[in-house]
């Protein structure tokens, strides 16, 4: 052996031994590495073709984050990857072996990774005997059955084996024996049956065959309940991105128990479960080990008491990056506007624009409702009813063509808002202590029924009652007092049905302003902004009161003293406030002798 070729050996041995040693402590901690011990199989033993399940224990250093993959090598090549699952247990790990090994010997060894970037290798397991598998294949899962019309129906199962030759199905009428009706060849995953009756229940299940025997039976499948039209129609894959896809249909059952979500890339045979969600729901996100620029078939199942609807099968391709979605998106009503303002964060320069979606209750389905052009982070939506809770949420198109995933969702309460009140009501003296003209402003643009006139006998010491009622186009009347010489007051309101607005301010046939009227100024989902005029010049101060309607209350609570003005406008904020509560505010005049409330 010559120098130069002692040199390249050495240097070979050198760098497996570098790699060895990243392996097994890979983050800067070197304690900071999981421990894994296989059990089997182990040096010496025989696998065969197929799958073999890798008996091991692993487990993360005290304290660590967590172990979150395993990579299973042969001879010395990466094989498959295998993930954590999801609660935190190990997963099966799988020794999977071609039929080019047939008859040879291998070494295998696997890597545990843990979540704080720290490996450790299990050691080299050699001179395993590869042989022929002579076992019968694994039983056929999933069995789901749709019916087409009357008189034909598909199964649909998935190949849970590697090894079958073909399947067989098997079927029976009502109360009678099972037979065998069809065999299939092997890689089968679907089965049309026709020529049935309406009358008759009609049983199945699906078995694999190989030369080495049987696999047990699927589960079984009734005819009973898959009426035709129930499967899930109209089912449409949409990539976010390329870590998510989104997913809709149209829920044409009435009495399913909820929807099954399966996916496989393009070139696998076996569907994987990717979620489930419940009953009406018409809308599933996929986020789950998503592979970018990878192409997917979807399909959804509908549970149904006694069988299950599968739905057509979609495909669709996951994008080569991702593009940040939307950020911190708030969605706050507006009393003043009767509207509510959607706010979020621009997170990326890739943006080209942001789609508003809205689902209106607790059972609806998204829908958009605008787009915002590039760089803007506001919406403002008024196409609302009252009493109902409405759900936002909002996507990024990019400049790559593709769609974000979306922002979170946040909520807003519309309120059955009163009419806004008439302002600015004067008093005219037409006849002197007899008649008068009362005029007034309102927004015509509101939808009102008319306006309700209050008067009160001041000399009498009488209360408001009503006085005359108005079409919502009147704005102005000649009134007529009851008696005359006596001091009056007049204030008027706007209603809608039974919903009315605040009070006016209060006119006086001797001229002056009489008591005071509140409004609520601003109302947010954090706060009620109050304003009420000052009419005295001797008040102690003002009492602000509050009852919750949403609660059933029936009494104020005192929450403010306000201290006293100088004529013009008070005003009070009330930051305690909860969103979606109706509230109600009354505020007293305190004077010295007596309180006036509003």
């Amino acid at each position: 052996m010559s120098l130069k070729r002692t040199l390249n050996i050495a240097t070979i041995i050198l760098l497996a031994v570098t790699f060895i040693q990243c392996v097994e402590s890979v983050g800067s901690n070197p304690g900071a590495v999981p421990a894994i011990t296989v059990k089997s199989p182990v040096s010496g033993d025989t696998v065969q073709v197929g799958k073999n399940e890798i008996k091991y224990e692993a487990s993360d250093y005290p304290g660590g984050a967590g172990l979150g993959a395993y990579e299973v090598y042969i001879n010395d090549s990466f094989v498959e990857k295998f993930d954590q699952n999801d609660d935190g247990t190990n997963p099966k790990l799988y020794l999977t072996i071609d039929s080019t090994m047939l008859n040879k010997k291998i070494s295998y060894f696997v890597i545990a990774y843990n979540n704080s970037g720290g490996a450790k290798n299990s050691g080299t397991f050699s001179n395993i005997f590869v042989r022929q598998n002579t076992d019968p294949p694994a039983k056929p899962t999933n069995l789901v059955l749709q019916k087409l019309s009357d008189s034909e129906l598909i199964l649909f199962w998935d190949d849970s084996s590697d090894n079958e030759n073909g399947f067989q199905i098997w079927r029976k009428e009502g109360g009678g024996q099972y037979r065998l009706i069809k065999e299939l060849a092997e890689n089968a995953t679907s089965h049309r049956d026709f020529g049935l009756s309406p009358f008759v229940t009609y049983f199945y299940k699906v078995r694999a065959f190989n030369e080495y025997g049987f696999s047990p039976f699927s589960n079984e499948m009734s005819s009973t309940g898959g009426a035709t039209g129930e499967a899930p129609s109209n089912l449409e894959a949409e990539a976010l991105g390329a870590s998510a896809v989104r997913l809709t249909w149209i829920d044409n059952s009435s009495v399913e128990n909820g929807f099954k979500i399966e996916r496989k890339q393009i070139s696998e045979d076996t569907w994987e479960t990717a979620g489930f969600v419940g009953p009406n729901v018409q809308e599933f996100i996929d986020a789950t080990n998503l592979l970018p620029g990878a192409t997917y078939k979807y399909r959804v199942t509908a549970l149904l008491s006694n069988s299950q609807a599968v739905s057509s099968e979609v495909s669709v391709t996951t994008a080569f990056n991702d593009v940040p979605a939307p950020g911190n998106l708030v969605a706050t009503f507006n009393s003043k506007t009767n509207s509510v303002v959607v706010t979020w964060t621009d997170r990326t320069l890739q943006e080209n624009g942001t789609i508003i979606q809205r689902k209106k209750g607790t059972t609806g389905t998204y829908v958009e409702v605008g787009i915002a052009e590039t760089d803007i982070t506001t919406f403002t939506d008024s196409n609302l009813e009252p009493e109902v809770i409405y759900s936002y949420r909002a996507q990024h198109t990019t400049t790559g063509g593709t769609k974000t995933n979306f922002s979170n969702v946040d909520t807003a309460y519309v309120p059955k808002l009163p009419p806004l009140p008439p302002t600015n009501l004067k008093i005219i003296p037409i006849i002197t202590n007899r008649s008068y003209g009362l005029i007034w402003d309102y927004d015509k643009t509101q939808d009102i029924d008319g306006f309700e006139l209050h008067i009160k006998d001041n000399t009498a010491g009488t209360d408001f009652t009503v006085f005359k009622l108005y079409s919502k186009d009147r704005i102005a009347d000649s009134v007529v007092v009851p008696t005359q010489g006596n001091e009056y007051f007049f204030k008027i309101r706007a209603f809608r049905g039974s919903n009315f607005s605040l009070f006016s301010n209060i006119v006086s046939t001797s001229g002056g302003t009489g008591l005071f009227s509140v409004i609520a100024l601003e109302t947010t989902s954090n706060h009620v902004v109050l304003r009420w005029n000052d009419p005295f010049s001797n008040e102690v101060g003002y009492r602000v009161q509050r009852l919750s309607v949403t609660a059933n209350e029936t009494e104020f609570s005192d929450i403010a003293l306000v201290a006293p003005g100088s004529g013009g406008n008070l005003i009070y904020q009330d930051n305690n406030v909860t969103r979606g509560i109706n509230y109600k505010y009354r505020v007293s005049a305190v004077l010295p002798t007596e309180i006036i409330s509003t």
